[in-house]
């Protein structure tokens, strides 16, 4: 397994890709059909910092932002009524987490996926800020993770997850990737999604999701 000396995950043999981020509400939703439909052990998650300028404390957040995190909101609530979601006071940036579960992962790999769902809900359901590290640390421990989530030592991880997405040009988060390199773009509707789960090969977007963030 490898560890801070080596900090690239060991290759993962799921059979979809999702590219996401954690304070991204359409990436919530997705990760809640998933789980729903319990598929979600199925997906490797690579979380990529989709817009790394956002504060790490409410009192830093725009108006601009503020607006925009409401009219995510109003569309996921309109668009994806199957999927409860409440508003938090800001959204924080993610990388914190992002590397937080990266060191997870080498720690325990199926305590990681918890970690994963519980910090989308932790933001999305309960308005926690998953920037801080208390925060990290108290859902993380939640999921039977004790020991420190030293995330310094994931960057590189982090990252080249950020590069990837960056490359394929996906320009907006979430995206589903299959092994037959079909694409779900976007959050798409539960008939596409499930369409998609069920063939691999049906490829679509949608304009409900996070666009592109350029550095």
């Amino acid at each position: 397994m490898a560890g801070p000396s080596d900090p690239t995950p060991v290759a993962d043999v799921r059979p979809l890709v999702a590219f996401g981020d954690f304070n991204c509400p359409f990436c919530y939703a997705l990760e809640e059909r998933l789980t729903t439909r319990t598929v979600d052990a199925h997906v490797e998650w690579r979380l990529v910092e989709h817009a790394p300028d956002l504060p790490a404390a409410m009192e830093d957040a725009t108006a601009e932002e503020q607006h925009e995190l409401a009219q995510e909101i109003a569309t996921l609530i309109m668009r994806a009524p199957d999927v409860e979601i409440h508003r938090p006071s800001f959204r924080p940036r993610s990388g914190p987490a992002i590397r937080a579960l990266i060191a997870a992962s080498h720690i325990d790999a199926t305590a990681a996926d918890e970690f994963r769902l519980a910090l989308f809900r932790a933001l999305w359901l309960e308005g926690r800020n998953i920037a801080d590290s208390l925060v990290l640390d108290a859902v993380a421990s939640a999921c039977g993770i004790r020991e420190p989530l030293d995330g310094s030592a994931y960057v590189a991880t982090a990252t080249e997850w950020t590069a990837q997405w960056r490359a394929a040009k996906f320009n907006r988060i979430p995206c589903l990737v299959s092994r037959t390199d079909a694409k779900l773009l976007g959050l798409s509707t539960v008939e596409r999604l499930d369409l998609f789960l069920r063939s691999g090969i049906f490829g679509s977007q949608s304009d409900d999701a996070c666009a592109l963030s350029e550095p």
